[in-house]
């Protein structure tokens, strides 16, 4: 584990910046999603409320929540847009306000986008440096299980399928770049990585 400490630093000031960009990049479109998440979240639990109170089955209503969002963003989306581009026209002026409200839409959604992959590398981040912090010692016994086990599995292969050992050998020193990563908190990266097949 103490092997991982320069490699865990490296990734871990890596995806510090790319929380700092993406959250400055992200800023713009809080204006936006801000007011929409309001409107949203207010008007679902009121009708989340009125559910509950009239059925002797819901209990927190989440499923209710989740749709009358979907259905309040409907109105709540274009309401917003058609306001921001209404101030800007009053603001500046008819060309200006005619530009802002065409790139919306397109601006929204690569925000999205953005958002999504700011919470997944925060997600990422958050346990990375509590097992920095404490020097890995909460993994300490798993990281040794798991080092027995492969030991174990390699040794069953090296009995009963010597061939078998000399090709998974020759796949992992293929593969060491991009299959291995450099934290132990390293799925998120991973996942996105395209399945190997052997062959």
């Amino acid at each position: 584990l103490a092997k991982l400490d320069g490699a865990s630093i490296g990734l871990l000031i890596r995806r510090l910046v790319l929380l700092f960009v993406m959250g400055v990049a992200l800023m713009p479109f809080m204006f936006i999603a801000l007011p929409i998440g309001i409107i949203t979240h207010f008007a679902a639990e009121a009708h989340a409320k009125t559910a509950l109170s009239t059925s002797s089955v819901k209990v927190v209503g989440a499923d209710v929540k989740s749709s009358y969002k979907i259905l309040t963003s409907f109105a709540a989306v274009p309401l917003v847009m058609n306001s921001v581009s209404a101030a800007v026209w009053y603001f500046c002026d008819l060309r200006t306000a005619l530009t802002v409200f065409f790139s919306l839409p397109m601006a929204s959604y690569v925000s999205l986008l953005i958002a999504r992959e700011f919470v997944l590398e925060f997600y990422a981040t958050t346990p990375l440096i509590i097992s920095m912090v404490s020097k890995h010692k909460q993994f300490k016994k798993l990281f040794d299980r798991r080092t027995l086990l492969a030991e174990q599995a390699k040794e069953q292969v090296r009995r009963f399928d010597p061939s078998l050992e000399k090709e998974l050998e020759d796949l992992m020193e293929e593969g060491e770049d991009e299959l291995r990563q450099p934290s132990l908190f390293s799925l998120r990266h991973s996942s996105r990585k395209p399945q190997q097949k052997l062959s």
